[in-house]
């Protein structure tokens, strides 16, 4: 068995770290952590932690990427989940949230 070892991230002088999954999503340390923050509050749709996070809805490129990004932790790193809500009618879609496993990332960050 082989350990792989990773190399340490550097932060840049605008506080954003180079190779880390925000950089890749074209998101400041701060909006990434703010996802996160409106993550961990419970379920809530993308338009809200856009504007919790200060992520125009009106610039495409500034809004696919916080998309991307919320896709990221849920496909990904497994940080959110889905939540559905059974209806008479049958499931519903009410928003992201993070994971037990986010919940503890964003603990120790």
């Amino acid at each position: 068995m082989t350990i792989m070892k990773t190399q340490p991230l550097k932060r840049n002088e605008d506080g954003t770290y180079t190779g880390a999954i925000g950089s890749e999503h074209q998101l400041t340390a701060q909006e990434t952590r703010k996802v996160r923050e409106s993550l961990n509050k419970g379920p809530i749709y993308v338009s809200a932690i856009a504007d919790q996070c200060g992520v125009p809805r009106t610039h495409p490129a500034r809004y696919d990427a916080l998309c991307k990004f919320v896709d990221y932790l849920g496909q990904t790193t497994q940080e959110a989940e889905m939540v559905w809500q059974d209806t008479r009618t049958g499931r519903k879609f009410i928003g992201w949230q993070l994971t037990e496993r986010g919940q503890k990332l964003l603990e120790i960050s």
